[in-house]
């Protein structure tokens, strides 16, 4: 019926790492997404994990590297923006964008998805890379 014989059982016992959240992370790899109209972003599971689950963040660019940086703020700070959930089960979470990309000339227009790295506390997502289209229904996040 199948490859294993007995004396493979407690080999097999001895090595199985044991799964122990409810849910796997569907992604290993920080992203946000943007929408298509600019006013709200996501960050994916990786991008709130590797940030050690923030409830605000700090947003901020880099000119010369064409790319958002975001780190973990304290609600308190002055331009902090809080993440909302999309779905507490998945750990999707949105946030605000718009004015964010108007002042840091970011173009908005369709749904654009970017991979980022995590470094020394914040994620780097650089916009000269080209941004994956993602589907999606953005009218579905309004209210940002």
């Amino acid at each position: 019926m199948n490859n294993l014989d007995e004396s493979q059982f407690a080999d097999i016992a001895g090595d199985t790492d044991w799964f122990s959240q409810r849910y796997a992370a569907i992604e290993k790899t920080p992203r946000i997404t943007v929408q298509t109209r600019g006013n709200a972003a996501t960050m994916n599971s990786a991008a709130v994990a590797a940030l050690d689950n923030p409830d605000t963040i700090q947003l901020g660019y880099s000119h010369k590297h064409r790319a958002i940086v975001i780190r973990k703020c304290e609600p308190g700070l002055k331009g902090a923006y809080p993440l909302r959930y999309i779905s507490t089960r998945a750990g999707t979470r949105i946030f605000a964008f718009r004015a964010f990309a108007t002042q840091n000339d970011i173009p908005v227009g369709e749904i654009k998805a970017f991979s980022g790295h995590a470094y020394d506390g914040v994620l780097i997502f650089p916009l000269n890379q080209e941004g994956d289209e993602a589907a999606g229904n953005d009218d579905q996040h309004t209210g940002v």
